[in-house]
């Protein structure tokens, strides 16, 4: 009688070259899965770098209005009866703004006198009058931030010299800028004014100035107090990331 030939199924071989196949059919599809969510986000990252942040940390006072710098996302809040902040074309100036000359605004009893200015200028080369009849000062980058050095002075400051270095004083506002206070007084008129670092240049903020109605005599304690905490909450304000 013939023999018949035995008939055998799947050996161990088989199954492990099996399983072989199928994990890497697994690992493939998973790699390629993995490098499309991969770009997927770069792609998202890369869109969501190029779109101005909101500010939303910053409680704009009662009363105030947010405008932006022209060309920036720098932005600034003040009160809204000193004017409307538009753009104002200079050679010198990579963003300026100007308001309504003031006449009719008052804090207290006192009244104010010219307009609110802001001034986006280059961090390089940049001076400024540091007070009235005062020297210029220019802008000087050391290891901790900036040191001022007067380049002029006008005939009545017998006080600065050509060459000196000036340290003002400088804070850091809630926003986390850094600030140089060029704050003056003079004759009854107290005139604030703030110099504020950013990334894209020095914001010089010029203040209406507060006089005394009348006589121009010794500004009140509580008109001060008023005008010194408008001055802050505009400070505060600036911000590098565009408000609401």
């Amino acid at each position: 009688m013939k023999r018949m030939r035995d008939e055998k199924g799947f050996g161990l071989p088989h199954v492990l070259l099996l399983v072989i196949v199928v994990g890497l059919v697994v690992f493939v599809g998973w790699r390629v899965s993995d490098l499309k969510n991969s770009k997927t986000t770069t792609s998202s990252a890369s869109q969501s770098s190029t779109t101005e942040t909101v500010d939303r940390s910053y409680t704009m006072p009662k009363g105030f209005t947010v405008a932006k710098l022209s060309d920036s996302t720098i932005s600034i809040a003040y009160p809204t009866d000193w004017g409307t902040l538009g753009p104002v074309s200079k050679a010198n100036e990579a963003t300026f703004t100007d308001a309504t000359t003031l006449t009719d605004v008052s804090i207290g009893s006192e009244k104010l006198d010219g307009t609110l200015r802001v001034s986006l200028f280059p961090l390089q080369g940049f001076s400024i009058i540091a007070a009235k009849y005062g020297a210029t000062v220019e802008a000087v980058k050391n290891a901790t931030g900036y040191s001022w050095k007067v380049v002029s002075v006008n005939p009545a400051d017998t006080t600065d010299k050509v060459g000196d270095t000036v340290n003002y004083h400088a804070i850091t506002t809630k926003q986390g800028l850094t600030a140089y206070d060029f704050t003056w007084s003079d004759e009854g008129t107290n005139h604030s004014r703030w110099v504020v670092l950013t990334p894209r240049g020095f914001l010089e903020i010029d203040l209406p100035a507060e006089l005394q109605a009348g006589d121009r005599s010794d500004t009140g304690a509580s008109e001060l107090d008023l005008y010194k905490a408008t001055s802050g909450n505009i400070l505060n304000s600036v911000s590098t990331k565009l408000m609401f």
